[in-house]
């Protein structure tokens, strides 16, 4: 069994329906009709649909349709059906949806409907893409009809055409819509006809007998009219002219391109205005003068007062407007429909036989004419007539003084005036004292461009003008109080006066003669409309006193103040505004670091206009690096970081600027106790409340704690024994000595961290590694079995940094030279070094000072600037020039074995070097009175043959081979070519080596300075240039 039921009667209709019976594989025809104004099948492809007449479940697989036949013009659907499956529950139903549709209401116009169909307030259920009609008939007598709108009624607000709903021709009050799309939640969508009022003549004058013959016919509207009302339009003027002419054609005198009227057959006619004798139907247009809107809601046309064309006495003036006369009502953006008049309007007056020729004059109060003029406000001080134009110096100045006009700003509460426009404030008026014809409904106001002093731009030729409606008038009276919006076409400096007309065309100039050409009488005023300045701009002036942003400006020649706020772009407040009205930059200054900031720039002319500029800007932020090289990396315990060697630059990331601090502080570094793996060390830098860190491209490392000797030690007899049987010894001061145990590199950092020593990571002491160059051959170091090698082995070793130690020579040393001894004069034990020439060259003099220095001089000597870390000069040959050799500057001797604390306790000594010194203490040799040389101020010094021959100090006799003399070279310093006697001769182990004494020897031997010997001999020689004599210096210290 088939049920064959359409469930919703609104989806249409079957042909046949109700239960059918039907043996599985056979059929029976089906017809239904859709109702098509209002449903759709829900799926072309698929019309019907075969369900559970139970349960709704779907029995698709039970019924087949065939043969389908569908006319959409009148929606009746064919087709066979086809029983698949037995069941007793088959329901065969249309599938159906409504077509879409929104409801528009219509409704009619507020004011002016006459019918409207559909009905005010009835709703059309209109389905998309139908048409709908709808009709208009409004008030024909009062009301015009505009167009069709269509909007919200919940919000009131116009919905553009074509947004849902599509009007075929909104203008026609009979039209059609059809909708096109459903309208967005919340809208209901009404159309209603939009009208407009007629206009109306509030006024028509003159009317009655007894009028001037000279007087004007003035007609004041309700609105405000379409000029073309009085001026052909194109279309007319081409028809005109194929009538009558283009010659017959009358032109405008004050709208240029403009006709408003034509002559034909002699007479006058003029665009929808006519002008007749009342009696006899006398064409008497040609009596008047053209026709005018003095503003838009005011008609005048002036008698004519040229010979010949005046009235005659006593004529019945009839005056006709046609219902042409219009407004226009805008449509849209683009178009706009003309509004006219109800009908035609007529009114008649008589002349009398006289005119008026009295002008009009200002009413008096207490005894003053009723005028006055001001800038924009009416506080503000009544501008004064000038004879003369504005004085400006070349440099502008003068400009500040101008009469500027003002600008009326939106804020202000100034009706019937547009934003922007240039403002005076006027306050007048006027009386016809002669019973005339009475004043104009406007006045004039005339103006001449006289120069542009802003921008120096020339004045312009000729004058201008523009009429504005009196705020009152009556036969005898005009009024005017309020505000002036001036109709100036450009910015500059322009002449203004007055023109006050009467209605029989009679003049009253203000100021007097203002009128008259090459005249400088009048107001003088100044529109400047705008300022143009160039836009600021900004630049970062950050240092190392702080983050700071530069903004700089160029100021126009009228420009009167900068005012300028700021904030960070993460606050909401502004600071407040600082003012500037003579320089043209500032700088804020204590910013935030990596900031991004906001000044808001105002300019302000003397006119009053401003200029708004915005400009953003980031602050700077800052990076740190560390260049250089580090004078050590490794300290002893409890020692004070060093950072000598190394730069710690600040640089900002705006403008390259940058500073370099000395590095004197450390984030990490600690030198408690010994730290022999190496460490990094980071550096921290706080600016502006910022602290950043860098770390040092270095390993640091703590030595021992007695890998260096800062402070002298006494040495007990137990502890050392040494070159004077008795004598008194110190440790002070480290230098290698003594080759190390160990020559694997890997027991060493890989880098010099001190002094150019490196580290024994495993003991913690410092250590030197040297190339060999040994004075000879079977040269052998402390331990008795290691071969020194010659410089062509290419050989090096590593020598432990060992304290020095010192023989006390005195102890009532005068250091000063001030008569009192009170320091300890030391001398070194050992040799300590050697390959050190006294000098350079042997036989060339250098030139110093204007004098003459030789290689034997002590004060300019090599060996001195060695032990001191000074500069020296240095000449290769006679030919050579002479050249400041820093070989040593800053790192002698003196800099290597003594940290800084110790140099400290190390007396500056005035060592002599006067002839005197330079024979032995006996007197017994010549004195080298040649060769010796100014005394010198020094921490380190050679002995002179005089001190190394004083019995005093331990020495023996000059002549005497003295233990207490005797120096032998360190296992360093045969590394570093020391001669010993042992070695080179095979000789007695008791015999050292040769070492350098200060003193030159005797005249005539300028090469020669003098030595101590192997044996401990007291006066010996040697060149200067020799390097295998040996070092052993002296000083003095402080008693212990």
């Amino acid at each position: 069994t088939v049920l064959v039921q359409n469930p919703v009667a609104a989806y249409g209709s079957f042909l046949s329906s109700g239960e059918k019976s039907c043996i599985v594989g056979f059929g029976f025809e089906i017809e239904f009709t859709l109702n098509t104004e209002s449903y759709i099948f829900e799926n072309e492809n698929k019309k019907l649909e075969a369900v559970s007449k139970n349960d709704g479940e779907s029995r698709a697989d039970c019924v087949a349709y065939e043969n389908e036949q569908y006319d959409k013009e009148t929606g009746v659907y064919r087709a066979k059906v086809r029983v698949l499956k037995a069941a007793s529950d088959i329901l065969i139903r249309p599938k159906c949806t409504l077509i879409e549709n929104a409801e528009v209401t219509i409704t009619q116009s507020e004011k002016g409907t006459k019918t409207i169909s559909p009905a005010d307030g009835t709703k059309v259920q209109s389905f998309l893409d139908r048409w709908y009609s709808v009709s208009f008939s409004p008030d024909e007598e009062y009301y015009e009809f505009i167009r069709w709108e269509l909007y919200d009624i919940n919000t009131g607000e116009e919905i553009p055409n074509e947004t849902y709903v599509t009007l075929k021709d909104p203008t026609q009050p009979s039209t059609s819509y059809e909708v096109t799309k459903v309208p967005d939640t919340g809208i209901e969508l009404a159309l209603r006809p939009v009208v407009a009022e007629r206009p109306q003549i509030i006024s028509n004058t003159p009317q009655n007998s007894g009028i001037l013959k000279d007087s004007s016919i003035q007609v004041l509207f309700d609105r405000d009219m379409d000029e073309n009302s009085i001026y052909y339009s194109d279309d007319e003027r081409k028809s005109l002219i194929a009538k009558v002419g283009e010659e017959n054609l009358l032109s405008s005198d004050k709208r240029e391109g403009k006709y408003y009227g034509y002559i034909k057959d002699g007479l006058t006619y003029y665009k929808n205005i006519s002008l007749i004798n009342k009696k006899t139907g006398e064409n008497l247009n040609d009596k008047f003068k053209e026709p005018v809107f003095e503003n838009a809601s005011t008609l005048t046309i002036a008698a004519s007062k040229e010979k010949g064309k005046i009235i005659d006495d006593y004529t019945q003036v009839l005056v006709t407007l046609e219902k042409d006369f219009f407004y226009s009502e805008k449509i849209d953006e683009t178009t706009s429909k003309p509004v006219t008049l109800r009908g035609i309007v007529k009114w008649a007056y008589q002349v009398t036989n006289h005119g008026d020729e009295d002008a009009l004059v200002f009413q008096k109060k207490n005894g003053n004419d009723v005028f006055t003029l001001k800038l924009y406000e009416q506080a503000q001080q009544s501008l004064a007539v000038g004879d003369k134009h504005p004085e400006i110096g070349n440099n502008g100045s003068g400009i500040k003084d101008l009469n500027f006009l003002k600008l009326k700003k939106k804020e202000d509460s100034i009706e019937g005036i547009e934003v922007g426009k240039t403002i005076l404030y006027c306050d007048m008026a006027l009386q016809d004292v002669t019973g005339g014809s009475g004043p104009n409904s406007t006045f004039t106001v005339c103006y001449e461009r006289i120069k542009d002093y802003i921008t120096d731009g020339s004045g312009t030729d000729g004058t201008d003008s523009f009429d504005v409606k009196y705020s009152t008038t009556t036969s005898e009276d005009a009024i005017f109080t309020g505000y002036l919006a001036l109709d100036l076409p450009s910015d500059g400096t322009y002449r203004i006066w007055f023109d006050f007309t009467d209605r029989s065309q009679n003049h009253f100039y203000y100021p007097a003669n203002a009128n008259e050409k090459d005249s400088n009488v009048g107001f003088y005023v100044t529109q400047d409309t705008s300022i143009n300045m160039t836009a600021p701009s900004v630049t970062d002036t950050s240092n190392e006193d702080g983050i700071k942003l530069k903004l700089n400006w160029t100021p126009c020649v009228d420009f009167a103040k900068t005012q300028i706020r700021y904030k960070k772009n993460t606050d909401t407040d502004w600071s407040d505004y600082k003012e500037f009205t003579t320089v043209t930059e500032n700088e804020f200054k204590s910013l935030e670091l990596n900031t991004e900031y906001s000044f808001e720039i105002v300019y302000t002319d003397f006119a009053g206009n401003t200029q708004t500029n915005k400009l953003y800007s980031k602050s700077a932020d800052f990076n740190l690096s560390i260049t250089g090289t580090p004078k050590m990396t490794a300290f002893l315990v409890g020692e004070d970081f060093d950072g000598s060697g190394l730069t710690m630059t600040v640089s900002l990331t705006t403008n390259s600027y940058s500073w370099t601090e000395d590095i004197n502080q450390h984030d990490n570094f600690t030198s408690s106790e010994e730290c022999l793996d190496g460490k990094k060390v980071t550096v921290s830098y706080e600016f502006k409340e910022v602290t950043k860190t860098v770390d040092i491209d270095a390993t640091y490392y703590v030595a021992a704690a007695n890998a260096l000797t800062q402070k002298p030690v006494k040495l007990t007899e137990t502890e050392y024994e040494g070159t004077l049987s008795g004598g008194t010894y110190y440790k002070f001061g480290d230098f290698p000595q003594t080759i190390a145990s160990s020559q694997d590199d890997d027991d060493y950092t890989s880098d010099t961290v001190r002094n150019g020593w490196y580290l024994n990571k495993k003991d913690g002491y410092f250590y030197e590694k040297c190339a060999e160059d040994a004075f000879g051959s079977g040269y052998k170091y402390s331990d008795g079995k290691t071969d020194v090698a010659q410089l062509g082995a290419n050989s090096t070793k590593y020598f432990k940094v060992e304290p020095i130690v010192w023989r006390a020579l005195t102890t009532t040393f005068d250091h000063d030279a001030d008569g009192t001894g009170d320091k300890i004069l030391l001398l070194a034990e050992s040799i300590l070094t050697a390959d050190m020439p006294y000098y350079d060259y042997s036989d060339v003099n250098r030139t110093i000072g204007g004098k003459t220095v030789y290689p034997n001089n002590y004060e300019h000597s090599k060996i001195r600037a060695y032990l001191n870390g000074l500069s020296y000069v240095v000449k290769a040959k006679d030919s050579a020039e002479q050249t400041t050799d820093s070989t040593y500057n800053g790192k002698g001797f003196l800099q290597t074995a003594f940290t800084s604390s110790a140099q400290a306790l190390i007396a500056d000594t005035i060592v002599g070097n006067s002839a005197e010194s330079t024979t032995d203490a006996g007197n017994q040799h010549d004195q080298a009175t040649s060769y010796a040389c100014d005394d010198t101020k020094d921490k380190v010094f050679l002995l002179s043959v005089k001190e190394a021959t004083t019995e005093a100090y331990g020495f023996k006799a000059y002549n005497v081979s003295a233990s207490s003399r005797r120096r032998f070279p360190t296992d360093y310093a045969m590394a570093n070519y020391a001669f010993s006697y042992y070695y080179s001769y095979n000789g007695s182990n008791n015999y050292g080596g040769d070492w350098w004494l200060r003193s030159p020897y005797y005249d005539n031997n300028y090469y020669y300075a003098l030595q101590i010997t192997y044996s401990g001999w007291g006066y010996s020689s040697n060149p200067v240039s020799y390097s295998k004599n040996g070092i052993v210096p002296a000083l003095c210290i402080s008693a212990q």
